[in-house]
């Protein structure tokens, strides 16, 4: 019997529950990616203003940013207010095996956007003068962003077995826990 046999089956418990989290997860990330666009190049535009630059393509990089931020919320705006059950995870197991590692990635993430920022003032040959800074807020953000994001996906993930039941009980296709 293969593990798409099991979720047929109704074996697999936490496949509906994962699967409501994916769902979670791809609305998420629908806007999350314009919205990083928007932050990291907000904080270019920031750090320009503040050092006495032109903050003009920060100011427009972040507006476009908000416009594939507001295009991907829309695209996904059906799903995101369906009342219509998640389909089942087809890949449970896997998903289960990868939920610990996500706090791993997100520290792994968190070092490795500090590293890229000094190692991009340390090769740069102007180092960290007023024109690079800018440059280098814009790094920091869009891969704090990003880890922001990644650190999400892992909480929804993590969390889709409370969050599925509560999902259900609103929408009246669960009765109410009687748990506090």
């Amino acid at each position: 019997m293969t593990l798409g046999d099991d979720i047929a089956a109704g074996i697999h418990q936490r496949a509906e529950a994962l699967g409501f989290g994916k769902r979670r997860s791809t609305v998420f990330w629908s806007w999350w990616c314009g919205a990083t666009l928007a932050i990291a190049w907000s904080a270019e535009a920031i750090l320009s203003v503040v050092l006495g630059q032109t903050p003009d393509r920060g100011f427009v990089m972040a507006a476009l940013g908000i416009i594939v931020s507001a295009i991907g919320w829309a695209l996904t705006a059906r799903t995101r207010f369906s009342s219509k059950p998640p389909k089942p995870a087809t890949d449970a197991e896997r998903l289960e095996q990868g939920i610990p590692l996500y706090p791993r990635i997100v520290a792994a993430s968190i070092i490795l956007t500090a590293a890229l920022v000094v190692v991009l003032a340390l090769i740069n040959p102007g180092g960290t003068t007023r024109e690079v800074i800018p440059f280098l807020g814009l790094v920091a953000a869009a891969g704090l962003s990003l880890t922001g994001g990644l650190a999400r996906s892992g909480w929804l993930m993590t969390n889709s077995s409370a969050l599925y039941p509560r999902w259900l009980e609103r929408r009246g296709q669960l009765a109410p826990s009687s748990t506090p």
